[in-house]
């Protein structure tokens, strides 16, 4: 029986113009959408052929709307995607804004105990004692105050 499409078997598979086996390829374009052709293997470099033969039948208009439609889906999911990649990162990049805030503002607040600390006991000594030591290490160690 003859074969009915317009394709060659693998068996029977031709050269290129180059003189090499070519490869099998597949078309995105809208009109062939998913159909899978020959072509040369050197296809966009410098000395390449012109070889092209169909691999596949050409498909019917409703298999190339529904292959169109897929691909206009599977697009737009990626592209949605990569905008959800994006949002990601801005919210990480919020999240970490607003952990050093809160790890600043905690800085500053264990700072400001520690300097409210040490003014209470700077004013529970005597106002003769100044000294950082007294300031550290509390009235009860402070050399300055001790009767000789």
């Amino acid at each position: 029986m003859e074969n009915s499409c317009n394709c060659t078997p693998i068996l029977k598979r031709k050269l290129c113009y180059c003189g090499e086996v070519p490869i099998l390829k597949t078309s995105w374009t809208e009109m062939n959408p998913g159909r899978r052709f020959w072509g040369c293997r050197f296809y966009g470099k410098v000395g390449a052929c012109d070889f092209f033969e169909w691999g596949d039948p050409a498909p019917h208009a409703r298999y190339k709307s529904v292959m169109n439609g897929l691909l206009r889906k599977k697009n737009e999911a990626e592209e949605e995607i990569v905008k959800m990649g994006r949002t990601m990162r801005n919210w990480k990049i919020a999240l970490w804004v607003v952990l050093m805030f809160i790890v600043v503002r905690e800085a500053i607040r264990l700072h400001d105990y520690r300097v409210l600390d040490l003014e209470a006991i700077r004013l529970q000594l005597p106002s003769d004692c100044m000294t950082s030591e007294c300031l550290i290490w509390r009235q009860s160690d402070c050399n300055c105050h001790q009767i000789a």
